[in-house]
Formats: structure tokens, sequence, C-alpha cells
């Protein structure tokens, strides 16, 4: 676990470091809070990322901010570069995430991460809502957790989850704590998990 100053990180977290060549059987990964990220570190550290064979566990939280949506696109290349791998968590919490890459992120968990069974979306943006409901649609998504804490969702994005839940079997926790839900959004959620033929 990294967590700032960018510099002295990034002295570490680099390809050419003998350590992640002896220690090959690491299998989480993480860093928080490097506002500074730019092209070059995000380049040392997809090159780790894939030096990491055994990675199941990967944080990168508080990174990137939504105008720099160049460091998902080299992040989520870094991901499908992956895809024979065994990823089965992904943290992303606290960068602000724009729609067209929230998107990409859901393409890229469908497409190249078939094993994951918990992601964290806290923190990012509404653009959350949307793309977790397409995931939970999907017959199969092993999703078993799912952080959106602090989304700035409304009404509707609680409805549009109680629908994508409504033939969701694998789901076991959702955490939604934060958000701008009314009456009217738990009353949808409410209805769905006494609903035992929904559970």
């Amino acid at each position: 676990h990294f967590a700032g100053p960018l510099p002295a990180i990034f002295t570490f977290v680099h390809p050419s470091n003998k350590f992640w060549e002896a220690n090959e059987n690491l299998v989480r990964l993480s860093l928080n809070g490097l506002y500074d990220v730019g092209r070059n570190e995000m380049t040392q550290l997809c090159l780790v990322i894939l030096a990491m064979k055994n990675l199941t566990d990967l944080a990168i939280t508080y990174c990137i901010d939504e105008d720099e949506h160049y460091l998902f696109s080299m992040l989520l290349r870094t991901l499908r570069n992956m895809e024979d791998r065994s990823l089965k968590r992904l943290e992303l919490q606290g960068n602000i995430i724009g729609a067209t890459s929230m998107k990409n992120i859901v393409r890229t968990i469908q497409h190249c991460c078939p094993y994951l069974e918990e992601l964290s979306l806290e923190d990012t943006s509404r653009y959350s809502c949307k793309a977790t409901a397409s995931l939970l649609r999907d017959p199969s998504s092993r999703l078993l957790h799912v952080d959106l804490r602090s989304c700035e969702m409304a009404d509707d994005c609680a409805l549009l989850l109680a629908d994508a839940l409504k033939h969701n079997t694998r789901l076991q926790v959702m955490r939604l704590e934060g958000n701008n839900i009314t009456v009217e959004g738990w009353k949808a959620l409410s209805a769905l998990i006494c609903n035992k033929s929904s559970l």
C-alpha cells in the first residue's frame, strides 16, 4: 500500500525495481492519494501491474481527476492485457470518473475481469449508477460486493439499481450511504428485498 508523496513512491513503483521480480507472489497493490499522477507515472504503474502475475486485488484511489481520462484509458488497457488473470477486487474510490470512462470500465470488467467479486466506486461520480446497473444485469457477473457510497445518486438511480437486481442472485452487499436517495428510492429497494422470489 502506497500513499504519497508522489515522487518518493514512483522511485519504488518502477518496472526496473527488482522488488517486483523478486516478489512474484504479491496479490494486492494499493495506491492512494497520488493527485499528481501523469502519463509517465501511469506508464510505470501499468508495467508494474503486468509484472504482478498473481495480482487479485488492485486499488487506485483518490489519484485521477475527470480531466485526466487518458490515464484511465491507460489503466483499462492494462486490465484488458490481464484477461488471463483472476482479478477479484477492484477499488477506484475517490477518482472523478466521467461518463465515457465509466462506460469503458464496464466494458473492461465484462470482457476482461470475469472473476471480479468486489467493486468500489465510492465517491466517484453519479455515472457509477448506470455503470453498476449494467454489470448487475449481466448474467455472467460474479459481483458479490459493490460500494456506491457518496456518488451523488438520487431516486432515479435507486430505481435503476432495483430494476437491475430483479434477476441478480449473486450480489450479497451493496453500500449506498451518503447519497441523495429519498423515501421513493428506498421504497423500490425495500420492495425488492422483501420479495422472497427475487432474493
